[in-house]
């Protein structure tokens, strides 16, 4: 088994096991000192940089796939055995069409994700590596988020034009409702771009076409691309506070006649608090990152419809 077979199968191992990614980065230190793997090996050092190599094996399968196809394809495939790709080893190209490109699962799932994207409003040809969130962290390090210039930058390149014509067609609704929201302000307040896009490409609950989910009022622990339910968010809200009172009355003793029976009540008291508030920050911290995992896996399917 290659070194690029067995990570596909501890990321496979990950996503079914349900497996967080601390503990995927713990199974990795683990393999390399259990292995006693010199520091060049190829394990990843964690689970980010696991995904990464996976998605530049994906992108270079991918290119393969469509010299697979300009050749000859399902349709000659002894064709397109015989035109293996420039630089590209004949025999490992061979296999890579017996194992992969001929295999009727993978032809199943090439052709649904081409259906798939048929459907999408926008191709994502011209987002590059970055996802939308990406693009507004950035700019808000740099000062306010730029959301019509972005649009324009994601769907449109020089010498190419738009990406379709669906983006030219909204691109141009963009510009009406951007001057009809410009003449109903003053020269000292600045146009609501949010507003202009809503309005323009139209929405649905905390999410913007061409922006991806922006919502308000979340709690600091959590970027403000994320939007998290009214409840939710009392809920965690009412924790803190609990949490609060619980370290409060660590001090807070009534007093005893018995100075010996008040020490010991007091310590007892303080070690039960103690514990509590342990348990309630453990189960807050807990339903944090199960919130956080679940709204990285929400923002990753938006930006799949975008």
């Amino acid at each position: 088994m290659s070194s690029l077979s067995g990570l596909a199968k501890l990321m496979h191992m990950k996503v079914i096991n349900k497996w967080t990614d601390s503990s995927f980065d713990q199974l990795l230190e683990f393999l390399r000192v259990a292995l006693a793997l010199p520091k060049e090996n190829k394990i990843p050092a964690s689970h980010y940089e696991a995904k990464k190599k996976m998605s530049r094996y994906s992108s270079r399968k991918n290119k393969l796939h469509v010299h697979f196809r300009a050749v000859g394809g399902d349709k000659d495939v002894d064709r397109a055995k015989s035109c293996p790709p420039k630089n590209y080893d004949s025999r490992k190209w061979v296999d890579l069409i017996d194992i992969l490109f001929t295999d009727p699962d993978y032809i199943r799932r090439s052709n649904a994700n081409t259906e798939n994207r048929k459907k999408q409003r926008y191709p994502s040809t011209y987002h590059g590596s970055q996802s939308y969130a990406q693009r507004r962290y950035i700019e808000q390090k740099t000062g306010s988020p730029n959301y019509i210039a972005v649009f324009e930058k994601t769907h449109y390149k020089e010498g190419r034009g738009w990406a379709n014509d669906i983006c030219a067609a909204d691109w141009g609704k963009i510009q009406d409702e951007l001057a009809r929201a410009s003449r109903d302000v003053d020269d000292t307040s600045p146009v609501d771009e949010l507003e202009v896009l809503k309005s323009a490409l139209g929405h649905r609950y905390g999410h913007v076409r061409g922006v991806g989910r922006v919502v308000k009022n979340v709690t600091h622990e959590i970027s403000s691309s994320y939007p998290l339910p009214r409840q939710q968010l009392e809920e965690m809200q009412q924790m803190r506070q609990e949490i609060q009172e619980m370290r409060q009355q660590q001090v807070q003793v009534q007093p005893f006649s018995n100075q010996a029976i008040m020490e010991l009540l007091q310590q007892q008291q303080q070690q039960q608090h103690a514990f509590q508030m342990q348990q309630m920050e453990a189960q807050f911290q807990c339903r944090l990152n199960e919130l956080k995992r679940k709204m990285r896996q929400v923002d990753e399917d938006d930006e799949e419809d975008d």
